[in-house]
């Protein structure tokens, strides 16, 4: 009789990957406590992920652009002067074969920041995003480790380095900054 000792892996297998284009377009609002636009100087733009979801046959992507503006202010003095504005963002984005028991993985790039001014307190913006993602299906699988019972047979054994998931959790954190409008 022959008898094998086997051990439990869970393995992520790759089930596939996307990337997505993403344009995020908001208007914002120059605070009566700044001066007036005359023009814009520079802008940049940092992406926050908040949520992310898989749904069948799609995902979902719940997230804001936090845009920075530095403009020459109208007035006497034409200094410079910035601000912050965040535009928010919902996407569906359609990945056949995808089933909600899958991970998600994903990278974000920001591509571009455009700023138009519309008038003196008056700006709109569009951040065009790049979406890499990757899902993922945890399955548990068989290894056979080691086979007694037999007496004339040859075994060569192999050393392999594995990465296997252990755990996954998802936490959530609040922050609060402090914003000093000079």
């Amino acid at each position: 009789m022959i008898d094998t000792i086997k051990e439990s892996l869970c393995i992520n297998k790759v089930m596939g990957s996307k990337t997505f284009g993403i344009t995020v377009e908001g208007d914002s609002i120059i605070p009566d406590t700044k001066p007036d636009i005359l023009s814009d100087i520079s802008s940049s733009a940092n992406v926050c992920l908040y949520k992310k979801e898989i749904l069948e046959g799609k995902i979902r992507l719940d997230g804001n652009v936090n845009v920075y503006l530095m403009y020459l202010a109208d007035g006497e003095g034409q200094n410079t002067r910035g601000f912050n504005t965040n535009l928010d963002f919902t996407e569906i984005l359609d990945f056949p074969g995808v089933q909600n028991q899958m991970t998600l993985d994903e990278s974000i790039r920001i591509k571009n920041v455009e700023c138009k001014v519309l008038n003196g307190r008056k700006v709109s913006f569009k951040v065009m995003l790049e979406v890499e993602t990757k899902v993922f299906l945890n399955e548990n699988e068989q290894m056979v480790r080691e086979v007694h019972g037999i007496d004339d047979i040859q075994s060569q054994l192999t050393s392999l380095k594995m990465n296997s998931l252990i755990g996954q959790n998802r936490n959530k954190g609040t922050s609060k900054r402090n914003n000093y409008n000079r």
